[in-house]
């Protein structure tokens, strides 16, 4: 270590720190690092310590000791480890949060998550050790890996005391003024209650919203947010947080917008009324006159006169409007004047005039938002003078929409945006829909779209694939073969490569162990080669999808979906998919409440009211956002929650999300998430069989699909590309021990224009054979 801190090579010392972090024998271990750290202020360990990380993780190889130890804290997690290694290894990943290297930060809490699973005791001590550090945003994933090792435990062993820790933390003074950490240990001790593991007395809403933190919110000015400048090569500029958090910032325009717009400008009314801008206008108008001077309220009705008639004659006004703005402008004080725009003047008056459309509730400022974040991030200690270097010279040019590596003024961004939305959470109406009378009530950070990441996912990817699987749960490939254009339009007409039988519902894996499918989408395509692309000419492709009734409904249920065409996926309701909840939150957390239990079939199939249910749901992990432990876009299914409590399920793990009964056997799975194939939901036959007779159940299965012929440049049915398609529902059910149905098909022919230009598409030398339907020649 001497030998390291001698040297001008940062990123040696760091290195080799990281190296010995874990080791209980060398007094240069982990805690030593957290006392060094620990002694810096958040800016200074930023400048050092956090950089550091980030060129480290970029730059070092596998060997690095940075990657080992994501790596070893990730597969390591189920191994007898002693308890001081241990404790040293959690503190070690900890301080990895610091950075605004996402790809890391991400990794190591998913492994950290992972680490602690087995060691919840361990996970208390962590938060407990953490949790006055200033600095939000290693606290914030300290909880976050807590939940996550929560969620992924296969005993409860610590739990309580984990919840304990988390309940402590949410009552005030200690309670952190950050939207995540609080939603995380609230989703601690919710974990706890629903495996039964609070302390007597204890419940679960005693950790839900709100929480209580300062109001009203502090206004800062133009001048004061003017004042931040960073010198460059040609001149004094704005500063980077200015430009990000401002009005056409991408980080004010996408992301400050859309969440603080989610807020309302004054706490609901005791009725739940949320104020719209007219009537908080007519507030401030009040409360105005009582002190204005007569020259302000001569400019402000002159104002509100020519904003009226403005609205009626619109264009040949706007420049009188702007200056009798500009006039009232200069006879208010600078907090009048921002207290004007916020309480809706410029616009409040619209709303009363005859013929306008009614007003919306009532929105929180995105100026004053705005510039609260830029002022709160410049006074939690960014300045360009400690980061402008790294921030141009390290950070990559990227996309608008990557945020693999982000500024470190970004993270002090963030920082302040969470605190902002924790106390607009705490003291106004939450408008979750603004041509609503009333406010909502604020349930959690997934409904602004605020998450980030999802702790108890381990799994880094999928070997998810529909389009021309080889697989033992998806049907064979058809016959496919080279033809000519008429020869094309002849597939059509015949069967062969139509995929709709029972067979696509039963299933058997290598094993021999019978599954049933309760959904899936699978396609075939022959798309060959033709100046140097492929284009798709045939297609078959098919959906299956399972839905549940009462058993006396089954016949009547059976009945008014047959003769019916059904390849429409929004053709029955039900099509749901999860975005922003964990996977080890499912089915418990109010985050899942959305997913309906019991629907009413569309009286479109039968004019009287059929009840049915969906067995599975869909979990989609998008890596297009701002998760980057996972290395591409992942959908797989999972059963839905009435399903799970019927079989009495549980999630396996998250790093191979599997649902076991009470056996231990698993009953649910998608395949695709171990084996290549389409995603899939499937379920044990006999158990789900055997749990449909106990509950007075019954299932039917929809088998929807097309077959589909195409001109040389690819799939289109509006131009001249389209050469027909034959479209195919079947309605299944078990009946006398096996499963029967109807089929119902329908064609879409080409038009004139396009047969005419499709069939007078010359074929490829390949193509020239003649095709034999008894044969099936490919």
């Amino acid at each position: 270590m001497r030998q390291a801190s001698r040297t001008d090579d940062g990123d040696f010392y760091l290195q080799t720190r990281l190296l010995i972090a874990s080791e209980p024998e060398n007094r240069f271990n982990a805690m030593h690092l957290d006392g060094w750290l620990r002694g810096l202020t958040m800016p200074d360990r930023d400048a050092v310590w956090s950089v550091g990380l980030s060129r480290r993780f970029e730059w070092g190889g596998p060997d690095d000791p940075l990657h080992v130890l994501l790596e070893w804290a990730t597969d390591a997690a189920g191994e007898e480890i002693e308890a001081d290694r241990a404790r040293l290894t959690a503190i070690a990943l900890a301080w990895t949060f610091s950075t605004s290297h996402r790809q890391l930060r991400d990794r190591a809490t998913k492994a950290l998550s992972a680490f602690l699973a087995p060691r919840l005791s361990l996970a208390a001590e962590l938060v407990e050790h953490f949790r006055e550090l200033g600095d939000p945003y290693v606290v914030e994933r300290v909880l976050c890996a807590a939940y996550g090792a929560g969620m992924l435990a296969p005993r409860s062993d610590g739990l309580e005391r984990l919840a304990g820790t988390a309940l402590n933390l949410l009552k005030p003074p200690s309670c952190p003024t950050h939207l995540l950490s609080r939603d995380y240990a609230r989703g601690i001790v919710a974990l706890a209650a629903y495996r039964g593991a609070l302390p007597f007395g204890v419940h679960a809403d005693d950790a839900a919203p709100p929480y209580g933190s300062r109001w009203p919110l502090e206004r800062h000015s133009k001048e004061v947010i003017e004042g931040y400048v960073e010198e460059g090569k040609t001149g004094v500029y704005r500063d980077s947080i200015v430009q990000s958090t401002g009005e056409f910032g991408d980080f004010g325009r996408y992301i400050v917008s859309y969440r603080v717009g989610s807020f309302g400008v004054a706490p609901a009314r005791a009725d739940g009324h949320a104020p719209t801008h007219p009537e908080l206008f007519h507030e401030w108008l009040e409360e105005f006159a009582t002190r204005a001077t007569g020259e302000q309220m001569k400019a402000l009705g002159e104002y509100l006169h020519i904003l009226i008639v403005a609205m009626d004659q619109g264009g040949p006004m706007k420049e009188e409007l702007k200056g009798k703005a500009a006039a009232l402008h200069e006879t208010l004080k600078a907090e009048d004047r921002d207290t004007f725009r916020e309480h809706g003047g410029p616009t409040a008056m619209e709303c009363g005039v005859p013929g306008r459309p009614r007003s919306t509730a009532a929105t929180f400022d995105l100026t004053w938002a705005s510039r609260w974040i830029c002022w709160r991030a410049h006074e939690l200690g960014w300045t360009p003078e400690r980061f402008s270097a790294f921030e141009q010279h390290f950070a990559p040019h990227q996309g608008r929409m990557d945020h693999r590596i982000e500024r470190l003024g970004k993270k002090y961004q963030w920082i302040a945006l969470h605190e902002l939305l924790a106390r607009l959470s705490d003291n106004v109406a939450f408008i979750d829909d603004a041509w609503a009378d009333k406010g909502s009530r604020y349930v959690g950070p997934w409904q602004v779209g605020a998450r980030d990441i999802d702790p108890s996912l381990v799994l880094r990817a999928t070997h998810a694939m529909h389009t021309n699987p080889k697989c033992w749960w998806a049907a064979p490939r058809p016959p496919l073969p080279y033809l000519s254009p008429t020869e094309r339009m002849a597939w059509i007409e015949h069967d062969g490569g139509l995929l709709n039988d029972p067979s696509l519902i039963e299933v058997a894996d290598p094993s021999g162990r019978r599954w049933l499918v309760l959904d899936t989408f699978t396609e075939y395509r022959r798309a060959p080669r033709v100046g140097g692309r492929r284009h798709t000419q045939q297609e078959t492709w098919y959906r299956v999808r399972c839905i549940v009734c009462r058993k006396s409904d089954t016949a009547r249920l059976a009945r008014a979906l047959g003769g019916h065409s059904l390849t429409d996926p929004h053709s029955l309701p039900g099509h749901d998919s999860a975005y922003g909840q964990f996977l080890g939150e499912h089915p418990w957390h109010p985050a899942w409440s959305h997913i309906e239990d019991w629907m009413d079939l569309p009286r479109k199939f039968d004019p009287k009211s059929i009840r049915i249910r969906r067995p599975s749901i869909e979990y989609v992990a998008e890596r297009g956002g701002y998760d980057y432990s996972f290395d591409d876009t992942m959908r797989f299914r999972l059963p839905n929650a009435w399903l799970l409590q019927a079989l009495d399920a549980r999630l396996a793990n998250g790093s191979r999300p599997t649902y076991l009964g009470p056996d231990g056997r698993i009953v649910f799975l998608d395949p695709s998430i171990a084996e290549e194939g389409p995603s899939a939901a499937l379920v044990d036959r006999e158990a789900f069989l055997r749990m449909l007779e106990r509950d007075g159940l019954a299932a039917v299965w929809i088998v929807a699909g097309e077959k589909n012929a195409y001109g040389r440049s690819g799939c289109s049915v509006g131009d001249f590309n389209f050469g027909g398609s034959r479209l195919h529902t079947g309605v299944y059910r078990h009946e006398r021990g096996r499963l029967q149905g109807t089929l119902h098909s329908e064609k879409l022919m080409p038009s004139e224009g396009q047969r005419v230009a499709f069939l007078g598409e010359k074929s490829d030398a390949a193509e020239r054979e003649p095709w034999n339907p008894a044969a099936g020649n490919t």
